[in-house]
């Protein structure tokens, strides 16, 4: 959030939706579930606001960033 994202679009195992909505994530699938290997994956679309961001710290029990903005490596 401090990064000005709020929305991702993933590719995760259908039953990864379940978790992600008891988090409080806004999820819109964005096809049906397609087999890949063992796996049943499905693409969403995952918005969020400060209540997921509140509810993973929470099951985390820390409040420690989620995600690390580092530097990227140059290319040159």
């Amino acid at each position: 959030m401090a990064s000005k994202v709020d929305t991702a679009t993933v590719a995760i195992d259908w039953r990864l939706m379940v978790l992600a909505m008891q988090l409080r994530f806004f999820i819109r699938p964005l096809g049906f579930p397609k087999r890949i290997g063992r796996d049943e994956v499905v693409a969403l679309r995952m918005s969020f606001n400060r209540e997921p961001l509140e509810a993973i710290q929470a099951v985390r029990a820390t409040g420690e960033p989620v995600y690390v903005d580092a530097p990227l490596p140059s290319a040159a």
